[in-house]
């Protein structure tokens, strides 16, 4: 993380956020990305963090330096797609980019995201992730509603119907991920569970997980460390708030290094320097 950036994500979170934010207004223009990793990409969302490049800053970075060219991330509950962009950027043309959402209107943002970045990459996967597949209620709230959408009601009060997979049955019809990114609103615990099969094999990925309580966290934990992985809390820079944090799970095996090893033997020397930029 440059100094620039993080000089202005601290003054983002911090005291004098208020004037911080109105100057922001008026040099986030309207098109490209101002900082971060993704900095000089096309974003046109309303949502100025995003425009900054500085939208969970510490979890960019953390992402760049997880993904290598040629890798497989699943981005499950890609929201405006703006981290399924940063996957598709670092991952490269050899890698792919599946980005789950069910809600039709920001499927349609990702899809306008990536194809102004001209990425090609990528496939948008409109569908919910639980623990067993179909049809489920998916609670969106309503317009005075701050909730953000999730399979769990909680305080929700309008909901429509999507189409639901698990990680094990999606698996199974396509690549296997390195990384799995994931951020659904309390639904995690589901989501993990309907991933046993690729826990336990040896392609298991890395996983960056959003947890909202120590209810999730704790019982989101207790499932990787049966399954043999590591897990490290990465938390906001400025946020003293226990939750949300991200949840790091990582797991080495001989097989993964093995296929890391061949991916870097055959890159180009451009995505090769890239690599070793970081």
């Amino acid at each position: 993380m440059s100094r620039l950036d993080m000089m202005i994500y601290r003054a983002w979170y911090g005291p004098l956020r208020r004037p911080v934010r109105a100057i922001a207004r008026r040099i986030a223009g309207e098109a490209r990305i101002v900082l971060g990793p993704l900095k000089g990409r096309f974003f046109r969302g309303k949502e100025l963090v995003c425009r900054m490049g500085i939208y969970e800053l510490h979890v960019q970075y953390l992402i760049r330096d997880l993904l290598d060219p040629g890798d497989v991330l699943y981005d499950i509950g890609a929201n405006n797609g703006y981290l399924s962009l940063l996957g598709a950027q670092c991952t490269g043309p050899t890698g792919r980019v599946f980005s789950f959402e069910p809600l039709p209107a920001n499927g349609d943002r990702i899809n306008a995201l990536m194809n102004e970045n001209r990425m090609t990459n990528f496939e948008l996967v409109r569908m919910a992730v639980s623990d067993s597949a179909g049809e489920m209620e998916f609670f969106i709230g309503g317009d005075e509603d701050p909730y953000t959408p999730s399979l769990i009601r909680d305080r929700r009060s309008r909901s429509i119907k999507v189409m639901v997979t698990t990680i094990d049955e999606f698996v199974a019809g396509n690549p296997a991920p390195d990384l799995i990114k994931m951020d659904i609103e309390g639904a995690e615990v589901m989501a993990v569970k309907g991933a046993d099969r690729l826990l336990a094999s040896p392609h298991a990925p890395k996983l960056l997980i959003e947890v909202h309580s120590q209810e999730i966290d704790q019982e989101i934990s207790s499932i990787l460390r049966n399954h043999g992985y590591t897990l490290k809390t990465i938390r906001a820079p400025f946020d003293r708030r226990p939750y949300p944090n991200h949840l790091l799970a990582t797991k080495h095996t001989d097989e993964r290094a093995q296929r890391n090893n061949h991916r870097h033997a055959n890159l180009s020397a451009p995505e090769r320097d890239c690599r070793t930029a970081r």
